[in-house]
C-alpha cells in the first residue's frame, strides 16, 4: 500500500501527499492508502544523465484505484492494462504484478 491524500470536499485522491486539494483547493484533506492500480504505459530506463545503466529499470505510468496516474518502478516488465499491487520501497512507489490466490 502507498499513502495518498484524500480530499473531504471533492473526494479527489493524490500521490504524493498534499496539504491542499489540487482539484478544489480545499484544506480539508486526510491521509488514506491505496493498494492497486492499472498500468497505462510502460518503458525501460536504460540511461541516466551522463551514463548508461548496467541493468535497465522498468518504469510505468500506473493509474491507482480512484486516482490519477503516477510514475512507478515496475518489479518486472508489465504490459498496458496489467493489474498491479502498489507499495513503497525506500520511499519510492513500486508496482508488482497482481497475483491471484490459487484455489
Amino acid at each position: 500500500m502507498i499513502p495518498i491524500t484524500v480530499c473531504a470536499g471533492c473526494d479527489a485522491r493524490f500521490f504524493p501527499e498534499r496539504l491542499l486539494c489540487a482539484r478544489c483547493g480545499s484544506s480539508e484533506v486526510a491521509l488514506g492508502e491505496v493498494s492497486g492500480g492499472v498500468v497505462e504505459e510502460a518503458t525501460l530506463l536504460r540511461r541516466v544523465p551522463g551514463a548508461a545503466l548496467l541493468n535497465a529499470v522498468p518504469l510505468g505510468s500506473v493509474r491507482f484505484d480512484g486516482g490519477h496516474p503516477i510514475i512507478v518502478r515496475l518489479d518486472q516488465r508489465a504490459e498496458r492494462g496489467a493489474r498491479v499491487e502498489l507499495e513503497l520501497d525506500g520511499g519510492a512507489p513500486v508496482a508488482r504484478l497482481y497475483r491471484r490466490e490459487s484455489t
